[in-house]
């Protein structure tokens, strides 16, 4: 299931859950990278990155496996933000930093 192809549901979901990451590393970022264009950083990030095409697949899965049991959709939905949080990357960076 690309985006495209994608039903309203299924494409309301997934703008969704890019909304919440790329705000979530936004989050992080203002706070690493000083005073830029942190949004557009971070929208440009969450292109970049392949993790779009990870949230649509894991909720194509999410939404074979759970269709119309709405509260384990939810709790896979939650899953896969937090799977995929982009902000993960400034824990690996402190934790490499913090072991040398």
């Amino acid at each position: 299931m690309c985006p495209l192809t994608m039903d309203s549901f299924s494409k309301t979901i997934v703008h969704g859950i890019g909304y919440i990451l790329v705000f979530e590393y936004s989050y992080f970022c203002s706070h690493v990278e000083g005073p830029k264009d942190i949004f557009a950083l971070a929208v440009k990030e969450y292109q970049d990155s392949g993790i779009q095409v990870t949230v649509v697949k894991a909720l194509e899965q999410a939404i074979q496996e759970h269709d119309n049991n709405y509260p384990k959709l939810e709790l896979a939905i939650v899953d896969i933000i937090l799977t995929n949080r982009m902000s993960n990357k400034f824990k690996l960076v402190n934790l490499s930093t913090s072991q040398s």
